[in-house]
């Protein structure tokens, strides 16, 4: 009896002593980003415990070291702030039993992107916290007119591959994107608008132009945005309108028969037919030339009615 009692107790006891529970390693929890730290970089370093290193600021050398109290020097140069706040932890265990480590980027010299093309300040930004592709450009002072329906996305080959289908990788390791501008401002492919990496590099190119010229209020060339084309009474518009003495019967799209050639088509076009809803409204793409060419008739009209104003208009002063 005496040893089942003893048994019970035995395993009683082992049942309430305290098991040995492993450490919680707060150093590995990532913090939710892979950039790395750099020469240049001023950090703000935490160690719970600690008074010689309580909120410590410190920039990262040239060589690449901290220079830290107690610790000395530690090559930090390429770590992620998980990596740098596992290297503090292994150095610190010294004097702290599992030191809780806390590590803030204040400043990155090697933490930029840049933004280039047809935006209104191109510029090389400082990532601070997240810094997306739309408030990269929105910082950049959004787009230009004359931008086009793009957005390139590259990515340094050091910083890893874009996490967007259908990213290709360059022959130099860097990976490369496209992405349609008017989906990512008007919000409709959230997926794409993703954090940038320190090196990545966002450029808008210039749009294809279509040009509306002659006897028109508004002559010039005008970007093509997302469709890849536009109507011609979408051109007329953007011209302004026709002008007075304008032959609109007559006029002529006036395409490339190569792309990069020189030899052009001639599309004679009827626009008061088009306006009037009678003929359908032709699509213009890339390099077409819109033409209105000038009415004669109208212009010699126009000069006689001038003349006839100013005449009257003589004769009034005079009276």
């Amino acid at each position: 009896m005496s040893w089942i009692l003893a048994t019970s107790m035995c395993a009683y006891g082992q049942s309430l002593a305290p098991q040995a529970i492993p450490p919680v390693d707060r150093t590995t929890q990532l913090d939710g980003t892979t950039e790395t730290v750099a020469s240049g970089d001023q950090l703000q370093v935490n160690v719970e415990d600690l008074d010689e290193v309580h909120n410590l600021n410190v920039r990262i050398a040239s060589d690449g070291n901290l220079d830290l109290p107690l610790v000395g020097l530690v090559p930090v140069d390429g770590l992620t702030i998980a990596g740098l706040r596992a290297r503090l932890t292994e150095r610190y265990s010294k004097y702290v039993r599992q030191p809780v480590i806390t590590v803030s980027v204040l400043t990155s010299q090697s933490r930029t992107v840049s933004v280039v093309g047809e935006v209104n300040s191109p510029s090389v930004q400082e990532i601070t916290g997240t810094l997306t592709v739309v408030s990269a450009i929105t910082k950049a002072g959004g787009i230009r007119p004359d931008a086009g329906p793009k957005v390139i996305l590259t990515r340094d080959a050091k910083a890893g591959i874009l996490p967007l289908p259908g990213a290709t990788v360059t022959p130099d390791g860097h990976s490369r994107i496209a992405l349609s501008l008017d989906d990512l401002l008007a919000a409709k492919a959230p997926e794409n608008n993703i954090s940038l990496r320190a090196g990545d590099v966002v450029s808008i190119p210039k749009g294809s132009l279509v040009y509306v010229i002659g006897n028109v209020h508004r002559a010039g060339g005008f970007p093509l945005r997302s469709s890849g084309s536009i109507s011609l009474v979408e051109a007329l518009a953007l011209a302004e309108g026709l002008s007075p003495n304008a032959r609109s019967q007559d006029a002529k799209i006036l395409r490339l028969v190569n792309p990069g050639g020189e030899k052009r088509q001639e599309i004679p076009v009827n626009i008061n037919q088009i306006l009037a809803g009678k003929q359908a409204d032709p699509m213009l793409f890339a390099d077409d030339i819109l033409f209105v060419p000038n009415s004669a008739a109208k212009s010699g009209a126009r000069r006689t009615a001038e003349a006839i104003l100013q005449v009257t208009t003589g004769i009034l002063i005079y009276r």
